[in-house]
């Protein structure tokens, strides 16, 4: 589960459980962010929009990636609530 958008009120949180509904998303690669390492891995980021009303999340290059390449993603983004120290 990755948590979207954080309010006081949890009924008016945002979580997104791939089990239920996911995309291809899903099959990209988590970043280890405990480690400089694992950051400087990271070549995408998330962007969230309102539209109609609805949120929508984009996927977006932090940097040029080469043909072929991995794509990482930081899976906690403002929170460090998803355990990531394990990942490679």
């Amino acid at each position: 589960m990755m948590t979207l958008l954080h309010a006081a009120n949890p009924s008016q949180s945002l979580v997104i459980c791939p089990d239920k509904r996911g995309n291809v998303a899903r099959f990209i690669n988590g970043i280890n962010n405990h480690t400089q390492e694992g950051k400087r891995k990271q070549n995408l980021k998330c962007v969230r929009y309102d539209v109609n009303g609805e949120c929508r999340v984009l996927l977006v290059a932090n940097r040029d990636i080469s043909k072929g390449e991995r794509l990482y993603y930081d899976y906690n983004g403002y929170e460090q609530e998803y355990p990531t120290q394990h990942f490679v």
